[in-house]
């Protein structure tokens, strides 16, 4: 008998879905269940931050008593599985599964909430997805070598370790435009990678440490592969950027399965973002989001500086020529 599909009940005002993550050995089936509770109750949860992988790649999953079926990102299942304790439930907040991504209205309003979701999280735990060689090897020397390095001391890196914490910092989950607003609301942040773990603190003191190796090894050649997202968390807020133009630009490379979240992911991180005429809607198209932020910030700043973003090239979503689009 085929188990009939979960089916989402309303949310009520800033109230989220929590996901209770049942215990179980790493190759047995998720099993889950989803409970509803209000932000304001305090509950203590972990925020998961993650790259939803191909959206058309999905797995089924066992949600609430009856079993019923729920549909995942591989990627999301396999984040499941990386955090799922042997003998504890875990409390999580996941988007892929939190939020009714096919109730528009919903994601819109959810979509409002997650900067007290992931600040108001006992921690946010940063997947950067499944293992490899050179990852352990990265991960390894991280969690050995932290101390040291925060301690001023400097040890010695090798070819390989260089080459492995390139490799982690090469991993999608670093191009993905919701990580900014994720990474710099976090109050804690715990980085998993397979089955290592590392503080935040280790990560980003190690990683820089390695970066400014490289910086003297190289010289004139050396490119640093450390994504902004690292800076900008471990910096004073006066070096981030300032605008939501500022902020656009500096993070243009990141990639977003949707066009449209190359804005929403950074709004709650700009002055804007508490302006109601850029609230995240998906009702409109890319081409009406690109073209109101576009008209926004003309009238907001009284200048024309974002036409110094315009690409010069057409638009795949058919924008005029004075209108950047963000997706490219």
């Amino acid at each position: 008998m085929v188990s009939p599909r979960y089916s989402y009940q309303p949310l009520q005002s800033r109230e989220i879905r929590l996901l209770q993550l049942h215990p179980g050995e790493k190759q047995t089936k998720i099993q889950l269940s989803l409970v509803h509770v209000y932000l304001q109750d305090n509950v203590d949860f972990e925020a998961l931050s993650y790259t939803w992988g191909d959206g058309a790649d999905r797995v089924p999953i066992a949600c609430n008593e009856a079993g019923d079926v729920l549909e995942v990102t591989r990627n999301c299942e396999l984040a499941l599985r990386a955090l799922r304790r042997p003998d504890t439930m875990r409390i999580l907040w996941v988007d892929n599964i939190s939020i009714d991504q096919g109730n528009i209205e919903e994601r819109n309003s959810q979509i409002l909430l997650m900067p007290d979701i992931y600040h108001g999280s006992a921690r946010v735990v940063a997947f950067l997805g499944d293992s490899s060689v050179d990852s352990d090897i990265g991960m390894d020397f991280i969690s050995d070598d932290a101390k040291t390095i925060q301690s001023g001391n400097r040890p010695f890196i090798g070819k390989l370790h260089r080459k492995a914490i390139d490799s982690i910092l090469e991993r999608a989950y670093f191009e993905r435009a919701w990580i900014i607003q994720e990474i710099l609301l976090a109050k804690d942040i715990l980085v998993v990678l397979g089955d290592r773990a590392v503080e935040w603190k280790a990560f980003s003191s190690t990683v820089s440490y390695v970066n400014a190796n490289k910086k003297l090894h190289f010289g004139k050649a050396y490119r640093s592969s450390t994504p902004a997202v690292v800076h900008w968390r471990d910096k004073s807020a006066v070096t981030r950027p300032r605008t939501l133009l500022h902020l656009l630009d500096k993070t243009r490379y990141c990639k977003a399965t949707d066009p449209r979240d190359k804005v929403y992911a950074l709004l709650a991180i700009s002055p804007e973002k508490d302006e109601k005429s850029l609230a995240p809607d998906y009702s409109l198209s890319p081409t009406e989001v690109f073209l109101s932020i576009a008209r926004y910030l003309l009238v907001r700043y009284d200048n024309l500086d974002v036409l110094c973003h315009c690409q010069g090239t057409p638009s795949p979503h058919g924008l005029p020529s004075w209108v950047p689009d963000w997706s490219i």
